[in-house]
């Protein structure tokens, strides 16, 4: 009877443990397109960090391009509790949360890095990803732009720009097209204008 007393009484404080620390975390890495450019973002640990911390990045950096996240985790998250703000170890731990799934809190973590530091390529090429990852191909053509504007020679515009403007400013025209057949002039402009804007040496279009 004690015996069975004692097996329900762990079995309620195992409940309970559960119900409040919430379920176990998992580290399933889920598919981000353009991933693979991600790995030459930190070529090297930031130089403002100390030796020690460093090589923690390095290792966590590692961890995480070589998809073991759970390592990455348990690098990366220490090093941004005890450097919070610091923009290099923010962006990293960005790419892990987009690598992780939860790109609401990536998206929100580049944008932030990007507020202090906004040349910062490695967080710029997050923010693309994070857009292209929910397929928002508008807003991750938008941030390519400004990935250009700073890091011209950059791989991720190279392969990446040329294709989605194409697509864009022909899904812009087939829409300016069918505005017009329908005699929707000013609505057919604008989409014109909008396709000008995305590829402005298309002489044609003017």
């Amino acid at each position: 009877m004690r015996r069975s007393n004692l097996v329900l009484a762990g079995s309620a404080l195992a409940l309970l443990f559960v119900l409040i620390c919430g379920p176990a975390r998992t580290y399933t890495p889920v598919p981000v397109p353009a991933w693979d450019y991600v790995s030459g973002e930190f070529p090297e640990a930031p130089p403002d960090l100390p030796d020690g911390d460093r090589r923690s990045f390095e290792k966590g950096w590692r961890n995480l391009v070589e998809g073991d996240l759970e390592s990455a985790a348990g690098e990366l998250e220490r090093l941004e509790r005890r450097h919070r703000g610091n923009a290099s170890v923010e962006t990293a731990v960005g790419f892990l949360e987009l690598k992780l799934g939860d790109r609401r809190a990536a998206e929100s973590r580049f944008r932030t890095v990007l507020e202090s530091a906004p040349t910062l390529s490695a967080a710029q090429v997050g923010f693309v990803l994070t857009a292209l990852a929910e397929d928002r191909e508008e807003v991750a053509f938008e941030r390519l732009l400004v990935l250009e504007k700073e890091h011209p020679e950059h791989e991720l515009v190279r392969d990446y720009l040329p294709d989605l403007q194409l697509k864009l400013a022909e899904t812009k025209l087939q829409s300016a097209r069918s505005f017009r057949r329908e005699k929707l002039y000013e609505e057919a402009a604008a989409d014109y204008r909008e396709a000008l804007r995305i590829a402005p040496e298309v002489g044609g279009l003017y």
